[in-house]
């Protein structure tokens, strides 16, 4: 395979992580469409007997592809970046992808540790993309306003828990919120 490929790839790498996002849940949806996705997490895919393996692979498959697409984004301001900065982005890139891979692996039946691990990986992701913009400030402000506009509109849409709805309203904002980020910085 050619490097005209590879580039394409990773391009539209962004586009299958937001198809993937999207298609996964609204199968597992479908399959069992008696989990109410706006109070119920969308875990309890996890949890369910029909859809238990199809959730564990999306989640691993998913926390791959966004550890690439951040590492694509790292890489397209790298030259503006010192040491410090890279080492932030990066350290959150991992951290993020790490821990929504051990929420794929540890399911809502171990409640305190999957919610743990979520929320560090809802936390780092939030700050990756906050950071992200950060360190684009002086080279692209258009990146800049919609990383920091996403990312404190995920944080702002934490508090739709509050209101007595679940989590899975929370989690369909933050996923909308990630595909709307990845999307729009992609070029």
């Amino acid at each position: 395979m050619n490097s005209k490929f590879w580039k394409n790839l990773k391009k539209d790498l962004s586009i299958l992580t937001a198809i993937v996002g999207i298609a996964v849940p609204i199968f597992c949806f479908y399959i069992i469409p008696d989990i109410n996705i706006l109070f119920d997490p969308l875990s309890k895919f996890g949890i369910e007997k029909e859809t238990k393996l199809i959730w564990m692979w999306f989640i691993q498959i998913i926390a791959l592809l966004l550890y690439i697409n951040n590492t694509n984004h790292i890489d397209k301001i790298k030259h503006y970046l010192n040491n410090i900065q890279s080492l932030v982005l990066k350290s959150l890139n991992i951290i993020s992808s790490l821990f929504l891979s051990l929420t794929g692996f540890i399911t809502m039946d171990i409640r305190l540790f999957h919610l743990g691990f979520a929320t560090i990986f809802f936390l780092t992701y939030t700050g990756f993309i906050f950071w992200w913009g950060f360190v684009n400030i002086k080279y692209n402000l258009k990146n800049t306003i919609i990383s920091i506009s996403s990312a404190l509109f995920i944080i702002l849409s934490s508090f739709i828990t509050t209101f007595g709805y679940g989590y899975g309203i929370f989690e369909l904002f933050f996923i909308s919120s990630i595909i709307f980020w990845n999307i729009s910085i992609r070029n």
